[in-house]
Formats: C-alpha cells, structure tokens, sequence
C-alpha cells in the first residue's frame, strides 16, 4: 500500500508539472507568441482588434484563404480549440472539484476570456469572440475525455500514467505543428542565413551608419544615426535598425573617398526560412546612381577633421535603386492595389486635416511570405484629395494570412501602418491610393 501511495503521489506530481508547462506554453502561443515580456515595458506598436460577431473570423479565413492545405487549415483555425483540450482534462485530474461540469465550464471561459481582454489591453493582437467559442469547446472536449478515460481505467495510477502519456503526446505534436507553421514567428525557429561574397568587409561594426544624401566630387554625404550599442553584423539593418535614424543637419556628415575605397553593395533576398545576403563590389563612380537615403555602413579613419572612408557598404532596398517615375498607378483589377511598389511607406505620426506625416520604414527583403524591414525616425508628408481610395488589409499569423476591404478616412489612426501610391506636387505627394495594414 506504501508502495503504491508513493507511485501515485509521484505521478500526481509530475501531471502538475507539466500542467504548469503547459500554462506557460498557452501564455507563450496567445500572449506572447510575438513579443517579449521585456518589450511589453518599452516603445511598442501596439495592435488592436476586436470582433464581436460570432464565427466571423472562421468564415472570412476559409471564403479569403482557400487551397491552403490542410494542416494549415487546422492549426489556424482550430489552433484555438487544440490548445484548450488539455486545460479540459487537466482541471479535474488535479482538483475533483473541476469534475463537476459547471465549475469546469466557468474556468475554461474565465480562462480564455481573460487572454482576449490582456490581448487588448496589452496591445498586442486581436480580441475575437470566435477565439472564446473556440477555446470553451477545447476545454469541454477535454472534459469529455477525462470522463471517458475515467470509465475506461479503474486504477487511479494506470489513469494518471495515461493522462501523462496523453499530455506528452499532445505536446509533442504542438510543437511539430508549431514549428513548422509559426516557428519564426513564435520564436521558437530561426531563420537560417546564407552569405554569398563580403569576405573584404571588416567584421566590426560600421564606423559610420546613416542614410546616403548625395555625391559630390570625391565625398559623400549621409545623415548619421546613433549608435544604440547593439552590435549588428556588419552594421547591416536586418529586423529593425540598429541606429537611430533622426533627420536633422547636426546628424550630416561629410566622407571624403580615395582611390583606394573600397565600395561594396548587400542586398537581402527571404525564401522559405532563409536570408540570402549577396554581396557585390562596386566602382565608386556607381556611387553616383544609388538611391537617394540608401543605407549605408562606412568604415575609416578621421584625419586633419576629415573623416576618409577605406570601405563603404550600401544595402540596397526594394527601391534604392529604383529611378523616380510620375507615372499613374497600375491597378491590378483583381483587388485594385496598386502594382508596383508605394510611393511611401510608414507609420501614421499626425493627422492635421488633409495632411498626413509618417515616419518611413523600408523594405530590406521581401518574398510572397515574409518581410524584413527598417523603422526610422524620417518623417515624410502626403496630403489626402477627394479621390483618394483608401483599402484596410486585415494580417493575420504574422502575415501568412489576410483579407482586404474597402476602407475610409476614418479608417486613419495614430500608429498606423500605411502604403500611399500617389503624384508628387511640389514638396508633397497628392495620394491616389493608401493600403492600410492592421496586424491581427
């Protein structure tokens, strides 16, 4: 009898830890599952969203994204309701008193209304009705096995060995499904990198790091960022910018260039779960073509008050090479955003009547899954005209998933974050169209 109070104390013990590991993987998947706890105390983009209209979100998911596959399907739509089948089973197991339906039911809908209203009041995803539908049948599904099992296995042992075989399986399967469809985005997968060239650019850190402005002669001209203390490779902007960026003259800085610099250019291209960055040489005559406010890292020495550059690293964006063109939009007639690359790119700073100031992001890498961008302190300007359209993008799973509708003025908020399509008139852009992308 010892013997088997002992097996039975052991194996209660074990089933609250891993219910304990599974509370901290359920604060991790809906929580947290794209931030930090460290970023919640610090400067964030807080996103919100609310629906409060049953089965909407399932409905939208399977009439926008179709021909996705089936594990896509389930761990996106069903996500919600997987993760809650062991809070079901766990509940009763732990503490009898959860073996009476109505207390079960009460802590699973407590529960998961709980991370629906942190998920608004943090800032940091989408508060949806449909996720607590989802979540309530989980739990009750797990509370429908516990009772089964319980009829099933007499012996208390034999039933928390199965309940711990079951939990493992469960977790084991979560992660296979996890990682392969959120990994990046969870964290809980990195993205691989693949260099190809650079061996003639110095290992540390840029001397300079800033914005091309223009070419002179023999010099240079860049705004000059400041230096955050965090150690990038190579001084390359890859998921956010190591410096920062802020547009004033005491930031220019002049660099002269000799025969002897060396000039080099990096683009990055995602696929799948792999950066690809490309490392080209460059004439310092090519200097002259690049796009205006390129980023750039630039390594030498100051002499006489003058700084010489004897490496210049450019990280071409999606348009840093690109010529300026006044040409209308192209419009793609099937969900009539504008084809070729925005005009600008950004987060809403202000709203002053007609007029819209931004500060830039721009795109580093791009493919049909992913995006690498960089956040800067640049501000730009656009008015809004009567023809203006305006489409709002709901993103959904870090970007795998959205729908579009048409959208308004109102639609406009501090924070956002925009793409203008637009004329250029003078020292503003007279916007044809925006695209306005809420992250879910």
């Amino acid at each position: 009898m010892k013997v088997k109070l002992n097996r039975n104390i052991c194996l209660k013990a074990l089933i609250i830890s891993l219910f304990i590991i599974y509370i901290i993987m359920l604060f991790k998947i809906i929580l947290f599952k794209g931030i930090t706890i460290a970023k919640l105390f610090g400067n964030y983009q807080k996103l919100r969203s609310i629906n409060v209209i049953p089965f909407k979100t399932m409905v939208d998911y399977f009439t926008v994204n179709k021909g996705i596959g089936f594990l896509r399907a389930v761990s996106n739509v069903f996500g919600n309701l997987i993760v809650f089948i062991p809070l079901g089973y766990f509940l009763p197991t732990i503490n009898k008193r959860f073996s009476k339906f109505k207390y079960l039911i009460i802590t699973v809908i407590s529960f998961s209304l709980f991370f629906e209203v942190m998920q608004y009041i943090l800032g940091i995803g989408s508060s949806d009705v449909d996720d607590l539908i989802l979540n309530t049948i989980g739990g009750i599904i797990g509370y429908i096995l516990y009772r089964a099992l319980h009829k099933l296995v007499a012996k208390e042992y034999v039933f928390n060995t199965a309940i711990i075989c079951a939990t493992v399986l469960f977790f084991a399967g979560s992660f296979f499904v996890a990682k392969k469809e959120f990994g990046l985005y969870l964290g809980i997968d990195k993205l691989d990198r693949e260099v190809i060239g650079g061996s003639e650019i110095p290992k540390r850190k840029g001397d300079i790091i800033g914005f091309f402005i223009a070419m002179e002669g023999n010099s240079i001209t860049v705004f000059k960022g400041k230096d955050d203390g965090n150690d990038k490779d190579k001084g390359i902007f890859v998921n956010g910018s190591n410096v920062d960026m802020k547009k004033n003259d005491r930031d220019k800085v002049n660099i002269l260039l000799s025969e002897t610099t060396k000039v080099f250019s990096m683009k990055a291209k995602a696929k799948d779960k792999k950066l690809i960055m490309i490392y080209e040489k460059l004439s310092i005559k090519d200097l002259e073509h690049i796009g205006k406010e390129s980023l750039m890292s630039i390594w030498g020495e100051e002499k006489d008050g003058k700084f010489i550059a004897d490496t210049v690293l450019v990280t071409l964006t999606q348009k840093s090479d690109a010529k300026n063109t006044n040409e209308p939009p192209k419009v793609d007639a099937k969900n009539t955003i504008p084809s070729r690359e925005p005009d600008l790119d950004g987060h809403i700073k202000s709203i002053n009547g007609d007029e819209i100031i931004i500060t830039r992001i721009m795109t580093v890498a791009q493919n049909s899954n992913s995006k690498t961008i960089v956040s800067t302190d640049i501000k730009d300007s656009f008015r809004i005209t009567k023809n203006t359209s305006f489409i709002v993008r709901n993103i959904y799973e870090g970007g795998k998933r959205h729908n579009d509708k048409s959208g308004s003025l109102s639609d406009l908020k501090i924070k956002s974050q925009i793409s203008v399509w637009g004329q250029k008139e003078g020292d503003y852009i007279n916007a044809e169209f925006i695209l306005i992308n809420i992250v879910n």
